[in-house]
């Protein structure tokens, strides 16, 4: 019986000045947030990665690229013929656009005889876990920010970037803005 009472007694004391070690220093740490003082954990390794990427799309754009054709050197004014012969066909194929669904990339092009890039659409899986607030903290304040004439639900924020056009497309869900859906670089004097 006295043996009971003392392990008791023993994890009554240790929880007690468990709980008063976490009161004095006030260094709860819970999900992102500091207990203490309700104030964001800014630098996770997923926010880091989140501004490394957008800043980085940011760079390409100014080229006239998106991610999935950085390596392979596309980006505005590649000619149709120099993604065919290194990509072959697209999924699907019209006059002036080359889908690629198992790249996650398009292209827009020119109605000239060359056939260039001027538009080109990604919506690589990277993006998919960056917000719309996020987006905006890491890159600053848009160019320009629009709701879709036809889609209600859908809102495009759009940064200038020397010569071309990054926009970032999002959807609303429960009437908030979700997670970066696409992203495209347009040359607009090419329209």
């Amino acid at each position: 019986m006295m043996g009971q009472k003392k392990r008791g007694l023993i994890k009554g004391l240790i929880a007690t000045t468990f709980a008063a070690g976490l009161l004095f220093t006030g260094i709860t740490h819970v999900g992102g947030v500091h207990a203490a003082n309700n104030i964001p954990d800014i630098q996770t390794p997923a926010n880091q990665n989140h501004a490394k990427l957008l800043k980085h799309t940011k760079e390409l754009a100014k080229q006239g690229k998106v991610i999935t054709t950085e390596k392979f050197g596309f980006g505005i004014g590649t000619p149709r013929k120099d993604i065919e012969a290194k990509w072959g066909q697209p999924t699907r194929k019209w006059d002036g656009e080359s889908d690629y669904d198992n790249r996650s990339t398009a292209f827009n092009f020119s109605y000239d005889k060359k056939h260039t890039v001027f538009w080109v659409y990604t919506t690589d899986k990277s993006y998919k876990s960056v917000s719309y607030e996020e987006t905006k903290r890491i890159l600053g304040k848009p160019t320009s920010e629009s709701h879709d004439d036809e889609d209600k639900n859908a809102y495009s924020i759009v940064y200038r970037t020397g010569k071309y056009e990054l926009n970032f497309h999002f959807y609303k869900k429960k009437g908030k803005l979700g997670n970066i859906q696409s992203v495209d670089v347009v040359d607009r004097s090419k329209e």
